[in-house]
């Protein structure tokens, strides 16, 4: 009973300690801002894919240690811990409800925003949050305004020279940026991008021009959920930027139910997998040796090298996937409280940081405190 108390501590202790020591790191180390790309492949690929690698990982060790037949009840908790995932970041997209997170943010005062430029005329720095970004949202803005163009048409009577002066300013940007990106120039200057063109407009009616224009013009999915921008997924698929609400930390959120479930349902079979793992590895050594010193006649060297790199590979497939799926846990484990690290450190305020906790722990600390 003493052991399952304080693994129960434990596992629901994780992440409220991790986010106590990433906000102390970040107040008592770091003087400013850290760049992260958030569209790199940890990010795109493992962290916005999160639950189902979290999904097939855990239910692969589940099905392989589920010795005592318990699977029904992991069921249950991962039924309930996906249904609150989605509506919370995902929403009811039948019924065209927001997210839950999206409710919070609009109501506490956000917006799609699309201010390109400053009052000054400059690129607006608080419009996306890296460069790549900001150029990517151009893009979508700039090809939405072309196409209908294109059409020939102007049922919305939309001012045609200003429509030019958009699409003319946002080209200029496009290339002046993507220029210096490419060719990895840093950018340490806004230049006047608005000065240089012959008919001028306020930024005022540039910004709002494009956001009546996208608002207007957007065309929703089959549910017709993306039809208006009051959520974070229309904003982003139309150029804009969820800006200036209370905007609970999505990343948060996720993290702390995928770390929730993979230590919570690996409880019965961890430290006897870990330990088998340890167990063997004299066994795994041997057989690797065994693969790399195995002769091979009527071959060529080439084909000696595919073969044994090929058998080393089934090897460790089959040792890794099926007999000790926990090494994949684990590592996937580790990867998870290192971002859960990283997104205290540099991104959200500690205030939406604890929000993304709170709603996570609304659920999984329910499911598993008496587990």
């Amino acid at each position: 009973m003493q052991t399952e108390s304080v693994y129960r501590w434990v596992l629901l202790g994780i992440c409220p300690t991790i986010l106590i020591l990433g906000n102390i790191i970040y107040m008592a180390y770091l003087d400013g801002p850290i760049a992260v790309n958030k569209d790199g492949f940890v990010n795109r690929i493992l962290v916005k894919r999160g639950w189902f690698w979290t999904t097939v990982i855990g239910w692969l060790c589940i099905l392989r240690y589920d010795a005592k037949r318990q699977w029904k009840s992991s069921l249950k908790r991962y039924l309930i811990l996906t249904l609150w995932w989605y509506v919370f970041t995902q929403g009811i997209l039948w019924f065209d409800i927001p997210p839950i997170m999206d409710l919070i943010f609009k109501y506490s005062g956000g917006s799609c925003n699309f201010d390109i430029y400053d009052s000054d005329g400059n690129v607006n720095l608080k419009f996306q949050d890296s460069w790549r970004r900001r150029i990517k949202s151009w893009r979508m803005i700039y090809d939405k305004v072309k196409d209908y163009q294109k059409n020939g048409k102007n049922p919305l009577a939309v001012d045609s020279k200003l429509m030019d002066f958009v699409t003319g300013s946002i080209e200029k940007a496009i290339e002046h940026y993507s220029y210096h990106i490419k060719s990895n120039i840093m950018i340490k200057e806004i230049s006047r991008l608005l000065s240089d063109l012959n008919i001028t407009y306020s930024t005022e009616q540039i910004n709002d021009f494009i956001k009546n224009f996208i608002s207007n013009t957007t065309v929703g999915n089959s549910s017709g959920a993306n039809s208006t921008l009051d959520n974070s997924f229309a904003c982003r698929l139309n150029g804009g930027y969820w800006q200036g609400g209370h905007d609970p930390s999505g990343h948060i959120f996720l993290l702390t139910l995928m770390i929730l479930f993979l230590v919570g349902e690996s409880k019965q079979f961890i430290v006897g997998a870990v330990m088998r793992v340890v167990d063997t590895r004299k066994y795994v050594m041997d057989k690797i040796k065994k693969i790399c010193n195995e002769p091979m006649a009527n071959a060529s060297v080439y084909e000696r090298r595919v073969r044994k790199l090929m058998r080393c590979l089934s090897f460790s497939a089959s040792y890794i996937l099926w007999e000790n799926p926990v090494i994949l846990l684990l590592l996937l484990l580790a990867i998870w409280v290192w971002n859960f690290v990283i997104t205290v450190i540099v991104f959200h305020t500690l205030t939406e940081q604890l929000s993304g906790l709170f709603f996570a722990y609304v659920v999984g600390a329910l499911l598993y405190y008496d587990y």
